[in-house]
């Protein structure tokens, strides 16, 4: 509760002090002040302390000053003491968030918009307002929830746009992949062995084709058909060297040789009388004729097919061609990335074997071939194929492989720049997600606490709107009432006639602007306020300024009631703030005898500015200077004899009762109530206490002795024949009733 306050420079407070007065400020806190006094300025004062902002003390410095003080003083000493600004520091020393502010800067920022609807925007405003100060402390923590939430999801979206620009670079891995890869020791070997592994794969096509190269070479020798080369022929191949020898001319080239010898081959016939080929001699005896069969074996068949398969075994079985062969291809694989690491000795060293069985048949056919060493190079070769065709297995399917083999390849590469060139980026990633997980945890446990708390306020909410609105015989009330927290539905649904009002809409539509009066208007403001403050327990200070300048008597007297209904048994400090007399008049004639209340009006000083005093409006010349004026006319006029003194004095009846009428009970005249006995109606209908003391006879015995000021309006006694003395008499029993009223 505020105790006590200084200001200087602030407006027209240039330097006010209430210290060392007990009737600054009490529980119920009532202040009169005319326009441009310094109500408004109050008001900010106390909007500043509740926000921490300079800016609505700033904005009214007083003119022709340089430093501005505020210092508001508690009723009971509390941790932060005094509550303090100056210019120099241009803050206060804290802030005082349990004030609660109703005045034209709520009504206009919080609730309707420039042109009278109530927005989207508008309706979110009200909501945090109603929902307090524990709405507020949900509301910032989970907007400093929501603000974090977004800060790491701003670095989230940074770090995976870079890598969707460096994808391309990174193996193509999705971002959540690359995040989830396994750190890989070894990485730069791996890489190289399977780059390696791709260039076989690449090179599959020939690669396989070697290899089977290889196989085909090997399968040369396995099951060796020795059949053509196992033939034995005796054949005496001295005694045709010798014949030949005899008769060929060794001086001739060799070209003539091998041409004579062929020559003479052709020649070589089985006759009756056997003539040399060669020498073209006789042959008689035994030996030509054992030249001749020997001759002829050289021109048979078999020893055709011999001969060509000892000189065919002899190529095949080459140890010089095979090594030569397997060279060329081992260094064609090597060449496509793929190393023959077969050990071939052993086929080498059956060649060997097989070689030397070949040439010992071919020095002499009569022999037995030996064909030990073609089994043994026929078990080691195929032991050699079976190696290679289970290597070629790993050559099937190339286009598969490859791409097993680049996508292994590209994670590689991937898990290198990972946890190398991206760790850093990366880890303050996977910090942010999971920083935002626990943090929208966090938010889902406070926005479901939040929901509880509004949906349990909403209903208690709704019923206190709608007690004000009765109270002031609205003909409107809120049907449904509901926090929607940040879903963008309607706070609430105004029902008129059991017909929906929207909130805003076209002009041409039933909306709050078009079906609500002005006064309606302020009332569905207050209606929130006054739900607000009865619901919020945090509230320490409601401060109202101005809440009933548009309504009539009634209203007033109303909402005087329901402010006095809501705050009743409550601790909560009110400091109303007022410019209309009658409303003050009003509070003042009800608050009589309560000591918690105190009555205080700004004065305005030409020097000393504007200050605080106490007042009481019954004997507060400001309040009674025309009345009182009133009541010396009428005083005078029962002694003068001045037809146009008196009858100006008559005429201030009306005004007097009104005045009474609306200071004491209070009560509005309307202006079609022109005689006193209407006006007394009045009071009677609004239930005060005419109808129920004592005094209403008294009262009814004098009006009919008011009769020319009763009646002359309604033409039964006309002006024109009242005289002085009708006059006088009208303004003595007017004195009476005003006596009893």
């Amino acid at each position: 509760m505020i105790k006590k306050l200084e200001i200087t420079n602030v407006g027209r407070f240039k330097s006010l002090k209430t210290d060392g007065d007990e009737q600054y400020f009490k529980k119920n806190t009532f202040i009169y002040g005319k326009n441009t006094f310094g109500k408004s300025t109050l008001t900010a004062v106390l909007r500043s302390l509740k926000e921490n902002n300079p800016a609505y003390i700033i904005g009214r410095k007083s003119i022709g000053s340089q430093k501005q003080t505020v210092k508001i003083i508690p009723e009971t000493t509390t941790p932060i003491g005094e509550y303090r600004y100056t210019t120099d520091e241009n803050k206060w020393s804290a802030e005082y968030k349990d004030i609660i502010i109703f005045d034209s800067h709520f009504v206009r920022e919080s609730v309707y918009t420039h042109n009278q609807q109530i927005g989207q925007e508008q309706q979110k405003n009200i909501e945090s307002f109603m929902l307090g100060a524990k709405g507020v402390e949900y509301n910032t923590k989970i907007g400093e929830l929501v603000e974090l939430i977004s800060e790491n999801t701003k670095i989230q979206a940074s770090i995976s746009t870079d890598y969707s620009r460096s994808k391309h670079l990174l193996g193509g891995l999705t971002f959540e992949a690359f995040l989830g890869l396994n750190e890989v020791p070894d990485i730069d070997k791996k890489i190289s062995k399977e780059e390696k592994e791709l260039d076989k794969i690449k090179n599959s096509e020939l690669i396989s084709s070697k290899l089977k190269a290889v196989n085909a070479l090997l399968k040369r020798y396995q099951n060796f058909d020795a059949t053509n080369i196992s033939a034995k022929l005796s054949v005496n191949s001295e005694l045709v060297a010798g014949h030949y020898n005899k008769h060929v001319n060794h001086e001739e080239t060799k070209q003539t040789y091998s041409t004579f010898l062929q020559s003479g081959s052709r020649l070589r016939t089985r006759t009756g009388i056997e003539r040399c080929p060669f020498c073209t001699q006789k042959m008689t005896d035994d030996s030509v004729k054992e030249f001749l069969n020997t001759l002829d074996l050289f021109y048979n068949e078999n020893y055709r097919k011999l001969q060509v398969a000892v000189r065919d075994a002899e190529n095949l079985f080459s140890k010089s061609g095979f090594s030569v062969e397997i060279e060329k291809i081992k260094t064609d694989l090597k060449q496509a990335g793929y190393s023959l690491e077969i050990d071939f000795s052993d086929v080498n060293e059956s060649l060997e074997s097989c070689e030397k069985s070949i040439s010992a048949k071919k020095e002499d056919l009569s022999i037995d071939f030996n064909n030990l060493p073609f089994v043994e190079i026929s078990t080691r070769v195929i032991n050699h194929v079976t190696v290679i065709d289970a290597e070629l297995t790993k050559f099937q399917n190339p286009i598969e492989r490859k791409n097993e083999r680049e996508n292994v390849l590209k994670e590689l590469k991937a898990n290198k720049e990972r946890f190398g060139s991206w760790k850093e980026k990366s880890d303050k990633y996977i910090k942010a997600k999971l920083d935002n997980e626990g943090l929208s945890t966090k938010k889902g446990i406070l926005w479901d606490e939040y929901l509880a708390y509004a949906n349990s306020l909403s209903t208690t909410m709704l019923g206190d709107i709608n007690a004000v609105l009765s109270a002031c015989n609205s003909n409107f009330t809120i049907q449904t009432f509901s926090f929607k927290g940040n879903q963008r539905q309607d706070l609430f649904v105004l029902n008129m006639g059991g017909n929906r009002v929207a909130n805003n809409g076209d002009d041409c539509e039933p909306t709050v602007k078009n079906c609500l009066s002005d006064s309606d208007k302020w009332v569905l403001a207050l209606a929130f306020f006054l739900a607000t403050v009865k619901n919020d327990s945090m509230i320490k200070v409601v401060v109202m300024d101005d809440p009933v300048s548009s309504f009539d008597s009634d209203r007033k007297k109303i909402i005087m009631n329901e402010i006095k209904r809501i705050l009743h048994d409550s601790e909560k400090q009110l400091i109303l703030l007022t410019h209309e007399k009658g409303f003050y008049h009003l509070l003042h004639s009800e608050r009589k005898g309560d000591v918690s209340a105190v009555f205080l009006k700004i004065v305005l000083d030409s020097q000393r500015g504007s200050e605080i005093i106490s007042c009481n409006p019954d004997d507060d010349t400001d309040f009674m200077n025309d009345y009182n004026c009133w009541i010396s006319d009428m005083k005078n006029a029962v002694n003068s004899q001045d037809i146009s003194f008196v009858k100006n004095a008559h005429s201030s009846i009306r005004r007097v009762v009104e005045h009474v009428l609306k200071t004491k009970y209070p009560i509005e005249i309307k202006k079609e109530l022109i005689t006193m006995g209407a006006m007394l109606e009045e009071l009677e209908k609004s239930g005060g206490p005419y109808e129920i003391n004592s005094p209403r006879l008294s009262i009814e015995a004098i009006l009919p002795n008011v009769t020319h000021h009763d009646h002359s309006g309604v033409g039964q006694y006309p002006v024109s024949e009242l005289g002085i003395d009708d006059y006088k008499k009208d303004i003595k029993d007017a004195f009476k009733v005003i006596k009893v009223l």
